[in-house]
């Protein structure tokens, strides 16, 4: 009984070596089996379990999208490589400190502030940086059940696609400046024409010739 119990200890502790027998084939034998099959079921529950949580911390470990869980307290439970580089905490200790030391983007604060409050998935933009600026999409999801114990916060780099937003924005008022010009001076000449220039047989062609250039310059932009 006392080497029983001495297992218990060392099961609780994390060793889960099995207990010798003396094979004698009493209760006592029985209830030695029993323990070292629980132990030997309880190591390959953690096992797995350690499998599983270290696949999961590789995982997120790689991505590049900064991902982290916050408390229901606010308070950092776990973050990402990729966070801490967004947040520029590279090196720094962040696990289960208040979250309003970790974080200073007062939207990111209100983004995951509401999200516990509110026990709803919420989305919003931030910019992080002022050298050089960059977009993130976030996304705070509260975790639990009958109340948020909770939130997953997740950041998404779109610094390339408001570029491209922008150029193209740049692009169509380019474009619309360059189509303005030829075709204020086509309507303009062809309303001359129509007007009585028609019978000016000084200046009929040249208003045409100029009709027809400004056509070309317009189907050169077209291309």
């Amino acid at each position: 009984i006392r080497r029983m119990k001495e297992l218990s200890h060392k099961v609780a502790s994390g060793d889960f070596r099995p207990f010798e027998t003396e094979g004698r084939g009493d209760e006592l034998d029985d209830l030695a089996h029993a323990f070292n099959a629980t132990a030997a079921r309880l190591a390959e529950t953690i096992r797995v379990l350690s499998d599983e949580r270290s696949r999961e911390a590789t995982i997120l470990g790689s991505m590049i999208e900064g991902v982290a869980v916050i408390s229901a307290r606010e308070r950092v439970l776990y973050s990402n490589r990729a966070f801490s580089q967004i947040l520029g905490l590279e090196g720094q200790a962040i696990e289960d400190r208040p979250l309003i030391e970790v974080v200073r983007h007062t939207r990111l604060l209100a983004v995951i502030k509401e999200a516990l409050q509110a026990e709803k998935q919420q989305f919003s933009e931030i910019v992080v940086g002022t050298v050089r600026p960059r977009s993130f999409a976030v996304t705070a999801t509260p975790i639990g059940a009958g109340g948020a114990s909770g939130a997953v916060l997740v950041l998404h780099e779109i610094s390339e696609l408001r570029r491209l937003e922008r150029v193209r924005q740049d692009f169509v008022a380019n474009l619309s400046h360059e189509f303005r010009t030829p075709l204020t001076a086509i309507q303009g000449f062809a309303e001359t024409l129509l007007g009585g220039a028609l019978e000016d047989p000084a200046n009929r062609r040249r208003f045409v010739e100029i009709i027809r250039d400004h056509a070309t310059r317009l189907a050169r932009l077209t291309e």
